[in-house]
């Protein structure tokens, strides 16, 4: 990368820039990577270190869970159908 750093990531702050609907909140958080030359292991790993350590600093377990055991809990990947279903 042309700032001589291999891989960084940032949490920011996002307002959306479009019509406002009753399913989205105007204003969200997002974490953005950047990464060179990486698998798709190296991004969940990146991932799964940032949001650990964020869940721990609160006292959660920040356990990353595959999905299958996620569709096995709740029969959806979407978190949304639980409150609203389509």
């Amino acid at each position: 990368m042309v700032g001589g750093v291999e891989r960084y990531y940032q949490v920011a702050k996002c307002f959306r820039d479009e019509d406002l609907r009753a399913d989205r909140q105007p204003e969200f958080t997002q974490v953005d990577i950047e990464m060179s030359f990486v698998r798709q292991d190296d991004v969940m790993g990146a991932l799964e270190d940032v949001f650990s350590d964020a869940f721990g600093r609160m006292g959660q377990d920040g356990a990353a869970a595959s999905s299958h055991l996620v569709l096995g809990r709740h029969g959806h990947l979407w978190h949304r159908q639980a409150r609203h279903p389509l």
